[in-house]
């Protein structure tokens, strides 16, 4: 079952936070890499227009000081893997500054998101050798594979603050954002 290490109020102190627990522990992981959604978490959209997004600067900082300490990035988003969509994707990324990423992993089709993002931490662990030190999201699929036990301590952490928690077996901790939906 996961365990919340500590609770937020506001998204720059989870950032910082989670920034100083890597710095103390960088030295300790052989070829870490961070995770990141896209999706109200690397970039906020606009609740209408979808051509209109921002960079979330404090998660944006998160992936800033991965690149700047040789930290390999991987995103993981819930959007469909098609090209038109993965051109577009492409381009909100770079527009908001993240172009220095591993891979982009979208959702198989026939593939539930959460399988599909659990699946790909796997995969960066087992194929790629890149320990995960970090995934970050605003769905608690985007940190945890969700079993029953990971389920129930969904429902019982409050859902209107930032949480950094244990991960999974292939995320050692996870950042929850608030959730805005």
């Amino acid at each position: 079952m996961p365990l919340l290490l500590k609770s937020f109020d506001k998204a720059v102190d989870a950032a910082n936070h989670v920034i100083g627990v890597m710095e103390q522990n960088l030295d300790l992981i052989d070829d870490p890499a961070v995770c990141f959604d896209i999706d109200e978490t690397l970039i906020l959209n606009h609740p209408t227009e979808d051509d209109k997004f921002r960079r979330n600067d404090p998660v944006a900082n998160i992936y800033d000081w991965a690149v700047a300490h040789d930290v390999k990035v991987y995103v993981i988003t819930a959007r469909p893997k098609i090209r038109s969509n993965a051109e577009w994707t492409q381009k909100i990324l770079e527009k908001s500054g993240i172009t220095n990423c591993e891979k982009v992993y979208y959702e198989p089709e026939g593939m539930e998101s959460g399988d599909a993002k659990y699946a790909y931490r796997k995969r960066i662990w087992e194929k790629h050798g890149h320990c995960c030190m970090l995934s970050v999201g605003d769905q608690w699929t985007d940190l945890l594979q969700m079993t029953e036990e990971n389920k129930e301590f969904t429902e019982r952490v409050e859902r209107n603050v930032y949480h950094v928690i244990c991960g999974d077996t292939y995320s050692s901790i996870g950042l929850k954002l608030y959730d805005y939906n």
